[in-house]
């Protein structure tokens, strides 16, 4: 009796226990597929993840790449910006500059200093050019320019402006003496009647006359600034020695020579 009572109670309790067990075995399953399906999840989350990173480690090197080549293109533009403006304003002035930049270029600023001035003239230009149509006449002075801008620039002399026919050479150098800078612009004068006369010579064999130029030369002191207004203005050197340099210039043709050289150098 004893025994079957506790067969019965046994078996109540194996069939309450499994009972009890379905919805917890029902929601272990579901679960493991919950944790199955947020693994998935998670690795294509970790590989999106790697790729993203990847993405931005390519994206950063073209970045940097693109960034390499917008500076240069940046310099090089400013290299040609500054070739250009110094067909029109010497570096030498813009190095007179403080700031060594041409946007900073203010009217009526300038400075004193001591220099070397060259003018070179060609002698009876205007009867001359009165032979010759504008076309030859610009070919002319362009060829005729060119030869003695060469000789100017290799001697470290540098155009102030051409007047027509006419030359304004300075010779002035920051880390050279004044001695050496007068001494370039005699040496440059020499060099301009040599291959002026080279230059006679080819035009002889193609049926054209000779020129013949006077040039002089001074040294002393100029003011060095910009002139004009503020919508065209104009680097230049001022004072009485420049304007006593073109008149030593006009004396070439007083006393025939072909350097007229003062005193003062």
């Amino acid at each position: 009796m004893l025994h079957w009572k506790f067969e019965q109670t046994y078996q109540f309790h194996k069939t309450n226990v499994f009972k009890d067990a379905v919805p917890f075995l029902l929601f272990s399953r579901k679960l493991q597929k919950e944790v199955k399906v947020l693994k998935k999840k998670l690795s294509r989350s970790e590989a999106n993840r790697v790729t993203l990173e990847e993405m931005w480690d390519r994206n950063s090197k073209l970045f940097q790449v693109l960034n390499e080549n917008l500076d240069r293109a940046q310099k090089e533009l400013e290299i040609q910006r500054q070739q250009t403006l110094e067909k029109f304003v010497p570096a030498q002035f813009i190095k007179r500059i403080e700031s060594g930049n041409l946007d900073d270029v203010a009217l009526g600023k300038g400075s004193s200093d001591n220099l070397t001035i060259l003018f070179s003239d060609i002698r009876s230009f205007t009867a001359y050019s009165e032979t010759m149509s504008p076309e030859q006449l610009f070919a002319f002075l362009n060829e005729y320019l060119k030869i003695m801008n060469d000789q100017i620039h290799h001697n470290s002399g540098f155009i102030d402006k051409f007047i027509g026919d006419a030359i304004m050479v300075l010779f002035d150098h920051l880390e050279k003496s004044n001695q050496m800078e007068a001494q370039h612009a005699v040496k440059a004068a020499i060099d301009m009647q040599i291959a002026l006369k080279e230059y006679n010579l080819r035009r002889n064999k193609q049926g054209h006359q000779s020129i013949q130029t006077g040039i002089g030369i001074l040294s002393g002191s100029v003011m060095i600034g910009t002139i004009g207004s503020e919508e065209r203005m104009d680097f230049t050197v001022l004072g009485d020695n420049v304007n006593l340099a073109s008149r030593i210039e006009s004396l070439t043709k007083q006393y025939g020579a072909g350097i007229l050289i003062s005193d003062a150098l």
